[in-house]
């Protein structure tokens, strides 16, 4: 029983909400849940439930949950909100989505005029957006975020913060960024906007741009000194400049500085400490694994997990770990991801990662990928199986032997219909085909699989992924089936303004003319100097490429004859030198005996020390040769007989 009396209790607690005093309401709020005459024990156990939320106390939130579980079922709806934050940040994937099936809300509907729900269930959906994000489904949060955008009536959420979420799913690939358009767009200056913006230009690779907004956010964060924001800004900036190459040391200078003032493990230290450790050029032969990864701290990193980092993070995380694990000489265990199974399946197949050829490991996995291709009935969803082949591909193409790796990708893709079931996977088969094909001039298997994926009965795929097959056609010169994949496969909202320009769609007259000669505004500003420095081949055409290329074997065969009969030259250069000092007379022509042995020739005359030893296998007179002809020796018992040895007496 508590001391207080129940409606002394409401009004301490009243007044500690007021001034935001989380821990005394927690302990208030723990007060009433344990009197029997409390009568709304669910209005205290939420109150309760938000003050350790405050507190960021969500394991002891879940505790509390467990303890008081009778009155969390009673009330599940009064609830949801709180406890599905609480799963959220804990990353309880499990009882997150067994509780949100219960809110009634489906995403697929969401847009559609009788869709609208209720200002309760609007935050179910931020807390299922950013559960979404930390779990890479950008998309669903992508479309969450355009809802609740458009849906924003009275501004019933907050506009700064709707801005900042409805960027971020459109940093995680070029794929997100054409699905929904920017709806809340702000002019003001703040720097979570200006930081979220600088994902969407790293995304696109526009390095410049991504620099200047961090710098601009960090100066307005250090002015409102919140020291977590500039660290996260100063932690991204490094990141910008170690990617693009722009400012090396710079980015190292950051990254040890945030090593000196934030704390050991940490999420913070952790990240920055990974990313210093990526400027070193890390041998599998001559670098310490274990020193590295004590260094990296692989035990704290495993135990914070998705808690504190978002799916990028910790998968980039787990792929750097699971590589050096590898080349440790660890056998791994497969995980749910497509990296982690097709290295764990790696070094189950390579017996030595570190001292084996790459040449043998390639030829070891391209065997069991063979295999694996015609016997696995369930490939394209097998990630074990479908990561397994994509690492045998590229290990094939790094040791050139790209015969091999085209047999691979194309008995993958006869197997199933172009672009069903799993059509990622196939995109990027189809991507390194498409490549390979390149790399070995086969223009006519390039254009039957060019005509495999333009006749797909569905548009499966992204934009950018229809963009390179109708360019692909232009590099052979198919201007017609060119136009066809633009027109049919890219809608009408996603194509770009240059490709309608392609297109001549702009102007009704033209409509069904293709200017191939617009394709030169689609690459106007294109850095070509840079480029070169990156060492990108030209995007040439087929027959070009092909003149090119019979040019080089010219050129190489013409060389290699200038070498042989510089080397034939030579050998007859040396013979004529070789008779002139020996005086061979070349007139009488080559001796017949020249291929018996010396022993054997007759101008052979052995030497007086020869005839003396008589060791075995040496040359021999007649007379000795004689002497070992047991036919002409005399019979000893005959000689014996008579020739009769005269006995000596002796003293008698």
């Amino acid at each position: 029983m508590v001391k207080n009396t129940l409606t002394d209790l409401l009004k301490q607690l009243d007044v500690q909400s007021a001034h935001n005093e989380h821990s005394r309401v927690e302990k208030t709020c723990i007060e009433l849940l344990g009197d029997a005459n409390c009568q709304e024990p669910e209005v205290m156990l939420k109150k309760c439930l938000i003050s350790l939320i405050k507190q960021d106390k969500y394991q002891r939130a879940l505790s509390l949950l467990n303890k008081y579980s009778d009155i969390a079922d009673q009330s599940s709806s009064i609830l949801r909100l709180e406890v599905l934050y609480i799963y959220y940040k804990l990353n309880n994937r499990a009882a997150f989505e067994k509780l949100y099936k219960t809110v009634g809300v489906d995403v697929d509907a969401l847009g559609s005029g009788d869709s609208q729900v209720s200002y309760e269930k609007r935050g179910v959906l931020h807390v299922r957006a950013q559960f979404c994000l930390k779990n890479g489904k950008s998309k669903e949060a992508s479309k969450l975020y355009a809802y609740l955008a458009t849906t924003n009536n009275n501004e019933k959420d907050n506009l700064l913060e709707l801005a900042c979420n409805e960027r971020v799913p459109l940093t995680f690939s070029a794929e997100s960024h054409g699905l929904h358009p920017i709806i809340t767009d702000l002019k003001q200056e703040s720097y979570d906007l200006m930081f979220n913006e600088s994902f969407i230009f790293l995304m696109r690779e526009q390095y410049e741009e991504a620099i200047n907004l961090l710098e601009k956010a960090l100066s307005l964060a250090v002015a409102e000194g919140f020291e977590m924001d500039i660290n996260t800004i100063e932690l991204q900036l490094s990141y910008v400049l170690q990617v693009s190459g722009i400012d090396t040391e710079k980015a190292k200078a950051i990254l040890k500085q945030l090593l000196e003032k934030s704390k050991p493990g940490t999420p913070l230290y952790l990240v920055a400490q990974n990313n210093l450790e990526s400027f070193k050029d890390i041998s599998k032969k001559k670098s310490n694994m274990n020193l590295l990864l004590r260094e990296l701290n692989l035990e704290k990193i495993n135990s914070l997990n998705l808690k504190n980092f978002n799916y990028q993070q910790w998968d980039t995380l787990q792929k750097n770990l699971h590589s050096i694990r590898l080349y440790n000489g660890v056998k791994l265990s497969p995980t749910n991801s497509i990296w982690a199974k097709a290295v764990a399946k790696y070094s189950e197949l390579v017996n030595d990662v570190l001292n084996e050829p790459y040449k043998t490991q390639a030829k070891k996995l391209y065997n069991d990928c063979a295999k694996l291709v015609k016997s696995c009935p369930d490939i394209q969803t097998n990630k074990g199986a479908i990561g397994t082949l994509l690492v045998a591909i590229e290990l094939l193409s790094v040791e050139k032997e790209y015969d091999n790796a085209i047999r691979l990708g194309e008995a993958y893709l006869n197997r199933f219909e172009i672009l069903e079931l799993n059509p990622q996977t196939t995109i990027v088969v189809i991507y390194i085909l498409l490549e390979l094909y390149s790399i070995t001039n086969r223009n006519k298997s390039r254009g039957i699989l060019l005509d495999r994926v333009a006749r797909c009965e569905t548009a499966a795929g992204s934009t950018e992924f229809w963009k390179h097959i109708g360019f692909q056609y232009l590099r052979s010169g198919e201007v017609d089936n060119a136009k066809n994949v633009f027109e049919t496969k890219i809608e009408n909202s996603e194509r770009d303004p240059l490709i309608n320009t392609l297109l001549g769609t702009e102007n009704e007259q033209q409509k069904d003319e293709f200017d191939l000669s617009k394709a030169a505004l689609l690459v106007q500003n294109v850095d070509a100097e840079l480029l070169k420095s990156c060492k990108v081949s030209p995007f040439e055409s087929s027959s070009r490429e092909k003149n090119s290329n019979n040019a080089v074997m010219k050129a190489n065969k013409i060389k290699k004859v200038r070498i042989e009969n510089r080397k034939q030259k030579r050998k007859e250069y040396k013979l004529k030198k070789f008779i002139a000092s020996h005086n061979i007379n070349t007139a009488s022509g080559p001796n017949a005996e020249r291929w018996l042995p010396l022993r054997d020739r007759s101008t052979y005359r052995p030497k007086k020390k020869q005839l003396a030893k008589q060791t075995q296998g040496g040359a021999m007179s007649k007379k000795a040769e004689q002497s070992l002809d047991i036919s002409k020796k005399v019979n000893s018992s005959a000689k014996g007989k008579s020739v009769k040895k005269a006995k000596k007496k002796g003293r008698k």
